[in-house]
């Protein structure tokens, strides 16, 4: 009998394992394979870059030959007069400029509007940040790296690239193009010799909304507003959804109660911070001196699920209603997602359509939380504020949220890695004041390349509770609902390491590492000078046929 079960067709629990083993080698495999094509893929946009610059040399050299030869035939008598002759070169510089546009544009199927892009890029790595174009053509950095660095470094004082490549460079091999970017753009305003005041207000010039059709009957609505609005906007949206949601979710709903219960703001500026705003501050003073200040609600993230909540979008399928109607109630709910409840929101609300979003967006007051330094609130200094979700914010714009402000929250950093100081105390539910801290600090889900809001994520002991792990402030993170189910659902582990870091290995055995990105990383040396009496740092002619 024994004989006839031992070879029946069920494999031995070890030959599964065996498989498993196979199939985790062979994902590992083609995962590797993946990293040197993309690497591969990466060196061959820098020599795209490398020859673009040398193109544009090549019109420079053009130019200049074709002014020489100009003078020269002209002869000395009629030679025109300086500023003429300046224009003249100026207008043979543009034109010879034009016509290799064009000719790239026109080889490579490009449009001239990205040739142009393109073009200053490699002129901008090239001539100014070596190390950035070295890393681009050995595929160490994207291109969209490569790119952000230049796009940034063009708007600083060139002597100032030098400071800047090195404080962000780092970066750009660690972090998605897109957490780069938010990390190049709060540098490069440190580093910014002009005021944000003054360039807040030249770039709100350029506000506007525009339309890109799309297909199958759909098109984009995009518009360019002061980030202050539209992320008091974005929460607005958010909070009608998800209260929406529990109206369709509750078996007698109250269609117009107000998300969180809370009474409308007063009116005019307090819209943008209304009754839950959180407001933060990071002092700019050492650790042993001022605490900066901070407020907020006593449950900033909201409570819809995990420790600080989470608002993803609903699991549940099914058809979208039209902008304006709201699809059959069935066993309880609506068929919606989170994400179309938010657009079907919107519509209502612009056009004027009354029912219960428009009910509810009078009641909603948008929770927008910004870390201020306590120098800049007390009016003594003018470091820009941090708006949280964004960056950096005109201090202005900072003092006039602190004013509106229902609460503060004292919190004491550490003034040079930012550290949370003086907060944490055990208990499985942290109280408001480490959640608030804690949001301000990871500012995103802490899983490597994820920038969903900390604010709509879930809080969560990274060294379970159940297993003995704390609740303290090293050993709480923010994930969204997808990473978190991923942490505790699959083979992703993950271990903490000092200054709240978190190390991820996944199931083939790569480690992820992420910090907060709400922390300074990086700070510039030395601020650079407003009018630098320096002449503009390049580097040199730079080696054009040299291998990457």
């Amino acid at each position: 009998m024994k004989e006839n079960c031992d070879s029946g067709s069920q494999p031995a629990p070890y030959e599964g394992a065996a498989a498993y083993a196979r199939a985790a080698d062979s994902r590992s495999s083609v995962i590797a394979a993946l990293e040197a094509n993309e690497r591969r893929v990466d060196a061959l946009h820098g020599e795209r870059m490398r020859l673009l610059a040398l193109a544009a040399l090549t019109a420079e050299q053009a130019a200049e030959i074709g002014a020489a030869l100009s003078e020269s035939s002209a002869g000395s008598d009629t030679a025109p007069a300086t500023a003429s002759r300046a224009s003249a070169e100026a207008r043979r510089r543009e034109l010879e400029r034009r016509s290799l546009v064009a000719e790239i544009a026109t080889a490579l199927h490009f449009s001239e509007a990205t040739v142009c892009g393109l073009l200053d890029d490699a002129e901008t790595l090239a001539a100014s940040l070596p190390e950035t174009f070295t890393a681009l053509r050995s595929g160490t950095i994207s291109l969209r790296h490569a790119r952000t660095m230049a796009g940034n470094a063009r708007s600083l004082p060139a002597s100032a690239h030098g400071d800047f490549e090195a404080a962000a460079l780092p970066e750009a091999a660690a972090l998605t193009a897109a957490q780069f970017t938010q990390r190049v753009r709060v540098l490069r305003e440190s580093m910014h010799p002009e005021s944000i005041e003054v360039r807040h207000r030249a770039a709100r010039e350029e506000r506007g909304v525009w339309l890109d059709p799309e297909r199958d009957g759909m098109a984009a609505l995009h518009c360019l507003l002061p980030a202050v609005e539209a992320l008091a906007i974005d929460d607005a949206l958010d909070q009608i959804a998800r209260a929406l949601r529990e109206a369709d979710d509750a078996p007698t709903g109250c269609e117009n109660t107000p998300a969180g219960g809370k009474d409308a703001p007063a009116g005019g500026d307090a819209a943008l911070v209304g009754g839950d705003a959180a407001l933060a501050g990071r002092d700019a003073a050492p650790a042993s001196g001022n605490a900066a200040l901070a407020g907020g609600n006593a449950d900033p993230a909201g409570s819809h699920g995990g420790l600080s909540g989470g608002s993803g979008a609903s699991s549940r399928g099914g058809n979208a209603p039209l902008p304006g109607e709201h699809a059959p109630r069935s066993a309880g709910s609506e068929r919606r997602t989170h994400a179309q409840r938010r657009a079907d929101a919107f519509v209502d609300l612009l056009l004027g359509r009354e029912g219960r979003a428009t009910a509810l967006a009078r009641t909603v007051a948008p929770h927008l939380m910004v870390t201020v330094p306590v120098l800049t609130l007390l009016e003594r200094a003018d470091e820009p504020g941090e708006l949280h979700g964004y960056g950096p914010i005109p201090p202005t714009i900072a003092r006039r949220l602190a004013a509106q402000a229902p609460s503060f929250l004292r919190i004491l950093t550490h003034p040079d890695t930012g550290e949370t100081l003086s907060v944490g105390r055990e208990r499985y539910r942290p109280p408001a004041d480490l959640r608030l801290a804690l949001i301000a600090e990871d500012e995103t889900c802490r899983f490597p390349g994820c920038r969903r809001r900390a604010a709509r994520c879930e809080l969560d002991h990274t060294h379970d509770w159940a297993a003995g792990g704390a609740t303290a402030r090293d050993n709480l993170a923010h994930l969204c609902p997808k990473h978190h189910h991923l942490k505790h659902d699959t083979a992703w582990t993950v271990r903490p390491g000092p200054a709240r870091t978190l190390t991820w290995t996944s199931p083939t055995g790569r480690e992820h590492t992420t910090q907060p990105m709400g922390r300074p990383v990086f700070r510039p040396p030395t601020r650079p000078p407003s009018h630098p009496s320096t002449p503009p740092r390049r580097a040199g002619s730079p080696t054009f046929d040299s291998p990457p």
